[in-house]
């Protein structure tokens, strides 16, 4: 399978087909790719919005380890534990 890069109106089409309840195969065919491409868009869009994604795959593509992105911190169990019974 060669696949070709993904721009940003081709995952905004399989944002979109996905929002309308297309199916993976519908997707596929009406973006004009393989399944398994469409598949993979389909997972970095999980959370994402289509710009986001394709700053993902083009990450993915160019064998760069994924970004950081810092979560706000909480406590541990412990901490809470203790807080919680002291």
């Amino acid at each position: 399978m060669i696949s070709r890069p993904w721009t940003l109106a081709g995952l905004s089409a399989v944002y979109a087909l996905s929002r309308a309840g297309e199916g993976l195969g519908e997707i596929a065919e009406a973006t004009g790719r393989f399944r398994q491409e469409c598949d993979l868009a389909l997972w970095a869009l999980v959370g994402r919005t289509p710009e986001q994604a394709l700053e993902r795959l083009n990450r993915d593509a160019a064998g760069e380890p994924p970004a950081h992105v810092p979560r706000p911190s909480s406590p541990t169990l412990a901490a809470h534990i203790e807080q919680v019974h002291p």
